[in-house]
């Protein structure tokens, strides 16, 4: 098939789980389909990490065989695809109509990445602002509006299909659930020197909330339990207030090129999340590392993995703090948790359990009935055609 897939974005799978997820995606679908790829958005892409950087990322998709398009709306009207994909809700906007009036026969289909407005909804329940749900309800009408419109939503997870099938009963759902590579298992324990690791992009503002949360709250009663305690904050973008939590026993290191460092030496991984959606990569990535988590209920959610067989669960400072000495002191719960979640990313989350979700995905699509332009959208672009085509073209020239 010949996919047009649009994203404010080149995805940067060392920067974000779902930038890793993203880039996995594209790099299954490249072996068997052709694949455009339009950018919405370069320049802001490109002030924000820089040209080098950009163009490492384009190269990336580049070598994947994809052809990537700045033009995103030139491209719609003058080729044709069997598929457009739309990364994330807000893609759509304007953009699905002007998908629907030139590409009547394609497949729309919307990746969620996650349920936006559950992660929203989370968060004004914590804070009790006013404004935090009025920014959720405005989200979730944009969010549902978008995916009701389209033809398939990918969701993250089954809990993430669930919502989604209460709310827009007429879509279809599929789920492409995180992906991870799983390197070789490790067997490993903390020693004298309790090594605790968080890893987290800092634009996700749920990071933010959990390492703040975390230092100031869990940390001060860590410290009287053990002597030799380290924790490091790894993610790009580290607001003031998190690189202000720096302490003789925190480092926040910022953006690094490469995880895998961090996790080795890693004894323990916290995701201390308070509000959140869809499912959490960091979570999962620390699973293929075969380094145990404690985290909370937020940073469990879509895994569907029994606490205390695949994680320790912890949702207030006390029950960090409990959580965190068990796993210093029990060898054989320590052991446990690392073999069996490692064990249970690798048989659900790897490349090759996604590519055969992707494989049935496609295969089904030509099931699923297409939807249309409504007729008065159609009518209006209809005269923006005619009036382009007719009269606007000489006032360029």
């Amino acid at each position: 098939m010949h996919i047009l897939v649009i994203s404010t974005h080149i995805p940067m799978p060392d920067r974000t789980s779902g930038d890793l997820r993203f880039f996995s995606i594209l790099k299954i679908l490249s072996k068997t389909h052709s694949i455009t790829f339009a950018v919405t958005a370069p320049d802001y892409q490109r002030q924000r990490i820089g040209e080098a950087a950009y163009q490492d990322y384009k190269n990336r998709l580049q070598d994947l065989s994809i052809a990537i398009h700045s033009k995103c709306v030139e491209t719609i009207r003058t080729a044709k695809f069997e598929v457009i994909w739309f990364e994330y809700y807000f893609n759509t906007d304007w953009l699905i109509d002007i998908v629907r009036f030139y590409q009547p026969h394609a497949y729309v289909i919307v990746d969620s990445v996650d349920v936006h407005f559950k992660r929203f909804e989370a968060k004004a329940r914590l804070t009790g602002l006013k404004a935090d749900f009025e920014q959720a309800a405005k989200v979730k009408k944009a969010e549902l509006t978008a995916y009701r419109q389209a033809d398939l939503v990918i969701a993250v997870s089954d809990s993430d299909k669930q919502a989604l099938h209460a709310t827009c009963p007429n879509t279809e759902v599929a789920v492409i659930t995180n992906i991870h590579r799983v390197p070789e298992f490790v067997r490993k324990f903390p020693g004298t020197a309790i090594k605790l690791l968080f890893v987290g992009g800092f634009t996700h503002s749920p990071n933010i909330d959990a390492v703040c949360f975390f230092c100031t709250e869990v940390m001060p009663l860590l410290r009287p339990r053990f002597t030799n305690l380290h924790l490091t904050i790894v993610g790009d973008s580290p607001p003031k207030e998190v690189l202000d939590l720096a302490d003789r026993d925190i480092t926040v290191t910022g953006y690094v090129p490469s995880v895998d460092p961090f996790y080795n030496e890693a004894d323990i991984v916290i995701v201390p999340l308070r509000y959140g959606g869809g499912i959490k990569g960091k979570v999962g990535e620390a699973f293929s590392f075969s380094t145990p988590v404690v985290t909370t209920d937020f940073g469990a959610e879509g895994f569907q993995a029994t606490p205390k067989t695949y994680y320790l669960l912890a949702n207030t400072p006390a029950e960090f703090v409990d959580a965190i000495s068990q796993l210093a002191h029990d060898k054989t719960l320590y052991h446990l948790i690392a073999k069996n979640a490692w064990e249970f990313i690798k048989e659900h989350y790897s490349e090759g359990a996604a590519e055969t979700a992707i494989d049935t995905i496609f295969n089904n699509l030509p099931k699923i009935k297409r939807k249309k332009i409504r007729l008065d959208k159609w009518l209006h672009l209809t005269c923006d055609r005619f009036l382009d085509r007719n009269v606007l073209w000489r006032f360029r020239q």
